[in-house]
Parts: structure tokens; C-alpha cells; sequence
């Protein structure tokens, strides 16, 4: 083996990837070097930010980019259009309930079906609309007002 002229993937600069070091790669298995010696150093010691790999997207709720990696393909059907956190938190709009006073979720769903029957947003949350054919006459005058 001679020895090989390479291409940095980080800084661009070729680097010479000698026999020897071909030798004990190969003894290893290892692939060829991506990184010249000094960015080899530079990443073990962190001064190299390590980039995500994927396809940058960005979110439809907050507008915040986020990575969707080629490892997260499999779980997905198709790639997702709200980042991680947002997907955390079920869509919809956060209400306060009159009643109890707890925030819940207006789901898009439910603003779906709102909108086309022409209701106005719900003033209590689904526990307290459940309740309210429990409730008496009295209670619902006090409420209301």
C-alpha cells in the first residue's frame, strides 16, 4: 500500500493517510479516515460543534427548525411537520375552564366541528361540560354570571 492523499470533511484540506496507518486501520476494520489529525482532535475535545445529520425542517406551529434524521424514517409515515416539542403537547388551542378553572386542549378536531355547527368555543373543559346536565338550575345561573 502507498500512501493516500485525503480530503477533510470538515475544514477541506487534504492530509496525507499514511501506509502504516492504512495497515492498522485495515488490522481494525475501521473505515478511512473523514478528518484530518488537527479536526480528529478538535472533535474529541469539543471545540467542533457536531452537526445533525437529516433534513432540516421547519416546524408549522412555532416556526423553530428542527433535524428529521434518517433514523427517525421508520417511525414515521411520512416526515413530520411540527418539531419535537410541539409534538409533545396534543394540537389544539389551550383553554381555561370557567368552572374548574383547569387549562385543557381544544382540539383541532373539536374546532373543526364547532366551526361548521356554528357553537362558539367552549367555555368549560370536557369534565365540566359532562357534569353540566347534573347540575341544578341555581348552579348554572351562579355560573353563568
Amino acid at each position: 500500500m502507498a500512501d493516500k492523499e485525503l480530503v477533510c470533511a470538515d475544514c477541506g484540506q487534504s492530509f496525507i493517510w499514511s501506509e502504516a496507518e492504512q495497515e492498522f486501520f485495515a488490522s481494525r476494520s475501521f473505515d478511512a479516515p473523514k478528518r484530518c489529525l488537527d479536526c480528529r482532535g478538535k472533535r474529541r475535545r469539543g471545540e467542533v460543534p457536531i452537526k445533525p445529520v437529516g433534513k432540516t425542517i421547519i416546524c408549522i406551529e412555532c416556526g423553530q427548525e428542527f433535524v428529521f434524521s434518517e433514523k427517525e424514517s421508520g417511525t414515521f409515515i411520512e416526515e413530520p411537520k411540527r418539531c419535537y416539542s410541539c409534538r409533545r403537547e396534543p394540537p389544539g388551542k389551550k383553554l381555561n375552564c370557567a368552572i374548574c378553572g383547569l387549562d385543557f386542549i381544544f382540539t383541532e378536531r373539536e374546532q373543526e366541528f364547532f366551526r361548521s355547527n356554528g357553537f362558539e368555543e367552549p367555555k368549560r373543559c370536557l369534565n365540566c361540560r359532562r357534569d353540566w346536565g347534573k347540575m341544578s338550575v341555581s348552579q348554572i345561573r351562579f355560573l353563568n354570571k
